[in-house]
């Protein structure tokens, strides 16, 4: 359900009633003040949904270091599929736009974009059973 705002109605009915009492002057005050606020708006979310839309792009370019079959390449963010193993550094950090499970060791995660919590969190390996870890990542061959 889209909420609907009565303002507009409001502004509306104002104009009306100020043209019909002969204030024709307030009347387009007001109508002026509507168009600016209705451009104004529009710029705004335009400009919003270009960032968004720039950000979005720029997330494809981060590389990643993956293995793939028994040795490690590095692969942009975008070209990961589901069963690939990739190393994290354990020193820097790294920006990774995917979802991942941690095999193995512990991180510290920057969760705000996904739950806009902006305090890190401390996220470790489920389990340290390498047979159960094998069947919730479903990858075949994974040596730890």
């Amino acid at each position: 359900m889209v909420p609907i705002s009565i303002y507009p109605y409001v502004q509306l009915f104002s104009i009306i009633l100020w043209s019909f009492d002969n204030y024709v002057a307030y009347a387009s005050c007001i109508l002026l003040i509507s168009l600016i606020t209705v451009a104004l708006s529009l710029r705004e979310t335009r400009r919003q949904s270009q960032s968004l839309h720039d950000m979005v792009a720029s997330s494809g370019r981060i590389g990643v270091m993956v293995k793939r079959g028994d040795r490690f390449e590095e692969v942009d963010s975008s070209r990961l599929v589901p069963g690939d193993v990739v190393a994290v550094p354990s020193r820097g950090g790294c920006v990774m736009s995917c979802d991942a499970v941690l095999l193995t060791g512990s991180a510290i995660v920057n969760e705000s974009m996904l739950t806009g919590e902006s305090v890190p969190v401390t996220k470790s390996a489920p389990t340290p059973d390498e047979e159960q870890v094998r069947r919730v990542v479903k990858v075949q061959g994974f040596r730890n």
